[in-house]
């Protein structure tokens, strides 16, 4: 008997090593059950030893009586042809074993007719098969008890986590942030986004620096993908002041600013930018502003009629001045010349001076002179002679560019 066995773990173990079926755990889990709470202290639902004992007892006496009476049929048995009753007489027995009266009867066990002594009592022979059962049986249940204190109160076999403190990769590049983390035994996903630190630096981790992280746990680092772009807003009709204001309040630079002729913008107006508005640049980008210089680009009005050319000026602001020029080179109403040239630049109202063709005078058809004496002469009739007159003439004449 081993002390360090609870008797609720006895029961346990006799209770599962019962001879017969029917008295031993129904299923695994009843078991089970029992082993825990014999474990834990509890009580269990196997029956106690003295119940145990009872069924033991009642089990041994049946044996007994069975072979007293078959000890009684073989006193009283018979040979074949015999009658036992009549051929077997009892006589009490010596002490050697031998009939008291010392005179020839049968044996008290054998069969009527056999002379001899009476065989002693001799223990019955025990089968080994059985008692080997059962210690198999008992060194299988504390087998299995042993594995089931072991699973319950034996040592954790899972590891102790490793931590690790976590570093700062802050304002790192992306690769080394990895290498940092990976020496320690981290995980590393990598996210992107767009934040005003350079491109390819990271500006953001999770966990934060100075805490601590299971060696293995996946670290998150966000690499920045630069600023994210602009866009270019329409400032013509701006003032360059004004312009250069609002480009600086969205992230862009004021670059260079060129002057360009443009009579319908006030002078130093935003007249475009490049790159042009609309556009998507990074911050700090540099804008070109043209602006105007206050005059407009004369135009070229020269083969128009002299109504185009009107119209023509009149839409730049400009006014027009018409000198006329007989000639035969040019349809009558087209314009010859222009003063200023196409292309120059003059303020918004100036006047341009254009020169129109105007056609040849018609010469007068010579008329028939009467002779005296009543008839016409066939010949010319001589001219008087004259001063000579220009070939050309030239006529000046302002004209109103029409409104609108």
């Amino acid at each position: 008997w081993d002390p360090s066995v609870s008797p609720e773990m006895d029961r346990v173990v006799l209770h599962a090593l019962a001879k017969d079926r029917e008295d031993r755990y129904a299923t695994a889990a009843d078991f089970r059950r029992d082993l825990l709470a014999a474990a834990g202290g509890r009580d269990v639902a196997a029956p106690t030893v003295a119940q145990s004992a009872d069924q033991t007892r009642a089990l041994s006496a049946t044996p007994t009586r069975a072979m007293g009476a078959a000890a009684a049929g073989y006193g009283v048995g018979s040979a074949a042809g015999y009658d036992a009753a009549a051929t077997t007489t009892a006589h009490p027995v010596a002490d050697d074993g031998h009939a008291s009266d010392g005179g020839t009867s049968s044996n008290v066990l054998g069969g009527a007719g056999t002379p001899g002594r009476t065989p002693p009592d001799e223990p019955p022979k025990r089968r080994k098969g059985p008692v080997v059962a059962v210690v198999l049986g008992i060194l299988v249940a504390l087998g299995l008890l042993g594995a089931v204190l072991f699973t319950l109160y034996g040592p954790d076999s899972t590891p102790e986590p490793v931590l690790v403190p976590m570093p700062t990769v802050l304002d790192q590049t992306e690769d080394v942030a990895r290498a940092t983390l990976t020496d320690l035994g981290l995980k590393v996903t990598v996210a992107r986004d767009n934040d005003d630190a350079p491109a390819g630096q990271v500006f953001e981790q999770s966990p934060d620096p100075d805490t601590q992280v299971v060696e293995g746990d996946a670290v998150t680092i966000t690499v920045s993908e630069g600023p994210e772009n602009l866009t270019i807003p329409d400032v013509s009709g701006l003032s360059e002041t004004q312009a250069s204001l609002r480009l600086r309040d969205l992230g862009l630079r004021t670059g260079e600013t060129v002057e360009e002729s443009n009579g319908n913008v006030d002078p130093r107006d935003v007249i475009r930018t490049e790159p042009a508005a609309n556009e998507s640049v990074a911050p700090g980008t540099e804008i070109k502003l043209f602006v105007s210089s206050g005059n407009s680009s004369v135009p070229d009005v020269v083969g128009e009629t002299q109504v185009a050319a009107a119209n023509t000026l009149g839409s730049q602001n400009f006014k027009i001045q018409v000198v006329e020029e007989v000639t035969g080179d040019e349809d009558p109403g087209t314009v010859i010349s222009q003063d200023p040239p196409a292309g120059s630049e003059a303020p918004p109202g100036a006047t341009v001076t254009v020169t129109v063709a105007k056609a040849l005078p018609v010469e007068p058809e010579p008329a028939d002179t009467p002779t005296d004496d009543g008839e016409s002469t066939d010949g010319p009739t001589p001219t008087p002679t004259a001063s000579p007159s220009p070939s050309t003439s030239s006529t000046t004449r302002p004209t109103t560019p029409p409104e609108g």
